[in-house]
């Protein structure tokens, strides 16, 4: 069943899910899933991310540590001079 266009059929490509979905699925007591044999896969990806969150951190806390916010948030002029405040080294 169809679509009727101008010169041509154009098929339902989901028709044949609407008329499986009639009947309920049985409960089988014996499957044991898709794969019997799991394993976790993502123990690399999930140790290089730990790794990342690591380095950030580190770069935090030289940040706060060694940082000058007005560094970020106020322009400096050609004497490497702050604007409004002047030689600060």
């Amino acid at each position: 069943m169809g679509v009727k266009t101008s010169d041509s059929l154009i098929e339902d490509p989901n028709e044949d899910k609407l008329e499986s979905e009639g009947t309920p699925l049985k409960y089988d007591p014996n499957f044991k899933g898709p794969i019997k044999n799991r394993s976790c896969t993502d123990i690399i990806c999930c140790l290089l991310f730990l790794i990342f969150i690591g380095g950030l951190v580190v770069v935090a806390i030289f940040a706060f540590k060694y940082g000058d916010p007005k560094l970020l948030l106020y322009p400096v002029n050609s004497n490497n001079e702050l604007c409004g405040y002047g030689k600060q080294m």
